[in-house]
């Protein structure tokens, strides 16, 4: 499930049981390599011994000694090539979702960076990718990520404010939509001097608590949408096309659906 993380305070590391597991390995693996060891010596003493009265061919105990010497050096412990105990493997997760406006638009283009929160030390596989980014529908999908607890974060412009939310995964395709705290759309409908809906026109944006100022062609219906932006911004919008003529501006608060721009033919 996800849970906002902004003003959480950080809890304490949870049990970790393949941690444990990990480190009752490393123990059981050395006291085997000392006891081995020990009886590698113990046998060297004995051949030592036995030298004069029962081995009286010189290449034999040769044989035998290079036996021992390799018995007491590698003590019998298991090596992976580096000498280093595998840790214990995760099953491998992804996750997908939608990333929502406040008002429940999908937001395009959004930047996702992901870290563990529980292991902070340890990221996920694939270390030469650590952000995606929302398609046009605002879906998101993030693969390779062991189970455990991690945190998202969400940036969509500079003038919308960071978001930071949690997600616990524990198993293979969760899915959970990201929702934005303050980031609205402006929506409505183009239509010419009669009525009539209009495709194509260009429908501009500029908000005034910033400098920034988007653009988006009217879909076939004349409807349009703008966004998102935070809640206390003050947008001036207006549409033109370049045989329909142009609309009036209108300062709109984020969040409102139903503006409708008129177009007045341009007087030559």
């Amino acid at each position: 499930m996800w849970r906002e993380a902004c003003q959480e305070p950080e809890t304490q590391m949870p049990f970790n049981p393949s941690l444990v597991r990990q480190d009752s390995t490393s123990v059981s693996t050395s006291l085997q390599s000392s006891v081995a060891r020990a009886i590698g010596i113990l046998f060297v003493v004995f051949l030592q011994l036995l030298r004069y009265k029962f081995v009286k061919s010189p290449p034999l105990f040769a044989f035998l000694c290079l036996l021992s010497f390799a018995w007491v050096t590698h003590g019998g412990e298991p090596t992976t090539g580096t000498g280093a105990i595998e840790p214990e493997d995760t099953e491998i997760s992804s996750v997908k979702g939608t990333v929502l406006s406040t008002d429940g638009f999908p937001v395009p283009n959004a930047v996702l960076t992901i870290e563990r929160k529980d292991l902070p030390s340890v990221q996920q596989r694939d270390q030469a990718k650590t952000s995606w980014l929302s398609d046009a529908q605002g879906r998101y999908t993030i693969k390779g990520l062991s189970e455990g607890t991690y945190k998202i974060r969400i940036d969509v412009r500079p003038d919308l404010p960071t978001q930071v939310v949690e997600a616990s995964i524990e198993s293979d395709h969760e899915t959970f939509p990201l929702v934005l705290d303050d980031a609205y759309f402006i929506a409505g409908r183009v239509v010419n001097f009669e009525g009539e809906d209009v495709a194509g026109a260009v429908v501009n944006t500029d908000n005034r608590s910033s400098e920034t100022q988007l653009q988006v062609s009217s879909a076939e219906d004349g409807t349009f949408r703008l966004g998102p932006f935070p809640a206390d911004s003050l947008i001036a919008v207006s549409a033109s096309q370049k045989r329909g003529g142009s609309s009036s501006s209108f300062d709109v608060q984020p969040g409102k659906h139903d503006l409708l721009l008129k177009l007045s033919p341009t007087v030559q």
